[in-house]
């Protein structure tokens, strides 16, 4: 936190590593590891590269033992710093980053009661680091996914709750709070921040016109991060920006990465629904993305529940009601965005 040039090689290294250049990113970590070998940023950041080549690379399972190993490297080196002292808010502030990364990990491939261990462990830190906020702006990013997440999270994933009572009680609108203001003066943890504020708005929050003052600043920043791009893409779908949306597919599908053709299936569905009326064709692209999907490693399945409902809106306007019923049940046993979860509610309770 004190040395200006490895600010300075950091951010260059996440910068490319956003950028998805991964080899210039982690030769500027090497730079870093180098002057500062017992420092737990080499490790965190590393597994962060390895985390996006993953997505990327579509090798999710492929890379978890690395990803993982790097953490817990992370964990071992913080431990030993704030052995020295407590309060060392670099040695709070690693330790944080990466239980939290292990939290994403675990609720991505639903071992919820290894997140809540995670979670535990975060919460112990989390004290010190509200009152660090003030002073490192880097505890923004932390502090306003607890706010916004110790409320959302419960009410994504019920089974979780009852674990959660002895948690301090958050606020989700002070967590969006937080994570914008983390979004324009943070260093580290800025472009964290853009990322989960977007995702926010436009998955828990249904108001993707916010979701894309954020999501526009990163496509912009960084333009061959394809997640990113799919991000932004799915925000202007949502705003009925089809003929943008219908440009960025074509880059999606392009790329030949499987997670990234599989988005654009899901857009030229909804676009060929919804813009064009060409329902048969939409039908063909979302059984694509539900086909492509299998062969995916990233747990994710959020464009495929948006699959299942572009199908049960086909099935439903061609007067197959049974099966836009059954289409719905199978989007909303995997739908994480509120706007499917209240689309696919509404109709079962009508028809159900």
């Amino acid at each position: 936190m004190s040395d200006a040039m490895m600010q300075e090689t950091i951010s260059k290294g996440m910068d490319k590593m956003y950028n998805f250049e991964f080899d210039a990113a982690e030769q500027y970590y090497k730079i870093v590891h180098d002057k500062y070998p017992q420092h737990p940023i080499y490790d965190f950041l590393m597994s962060q590269s390895v985390y996006w080549k993953s997505i990327y690379y579509n090798k999710f399972k492929d890379y978890t033992d690395l990803q993982l190993t790097y953490l817990h490297n992370t964990l071992d080196l913080c431990e030993k710093m704030l052995k020295k002292d407590e309060h060392d808010p670099e040695g709070i502030f690693f330790s944080l980053s990466a239980y939290s990364a292990l939290a994403l990990y675990h609720s991505q491939v639903s071992a919820y009661m290894d997140c809540i261990y995670d979670a535990r462990k975060i919460y112990s830190y989390m004290k010190e680091g509200f009152k660090l906020k003030e002073k490192y702006v880097e505890f923004y990013f932390s502090s306003g996914l607890y706010d916004y997440f110790i409320v959302e999270y419960p009410q994504t994933r019920p089974v979780v709750k009852p674990f959660l009572i002895f948690f301090a009680s958050g606020d989700k609108a002070r967590g969006i709070t937080e994570l914008d203001y983390g979004s324009r003066h943070a260093l580290y943890t800025r472009i964290e921040c853009m990322a989960y504020i977007a995702n926010i708005f436009i998955k828990y929050e249904n108001m993707p016109q916010k979701g894309l003052s954020y999501t526009i600043q990163l496509v912009t920043k960084f333009p061959r991060n394809l997640f990113y791009l799919t991000r932004h893409t799915e925000a202007l779908v949502a705003i009925g920006n089809y003929e943008q949306a219908e440009k960025n597919s074509l880059i999606l599908y392009k790329s030949q990465e499987k997670q990234f053709e599989m988005a654009s299936y899901v857009f030229y569905g909804i676009i060929n629904e919804k813009h064009y009326n060409k329902l048969d064709t939409a039908k063909a692209y979302y059984n694509q993305a539900i086909n492509l999907y299998k062969t995916l490693q990233f747990p994710d399945r959020a464009y495929e529940s948006f699959a299942y409902a572009g199908l049960a809106r086909i099935a439903d306007r061609k007067g197959d009601k049974k099966k836009a019923v059954n289409y719905y049940k199978k989007a909303l046993g995997i739908a994480e965005h509120k706007s499917i979860k209240t689309e696919a509610n509404a109709y079962l309770d009508k028809n159900d």
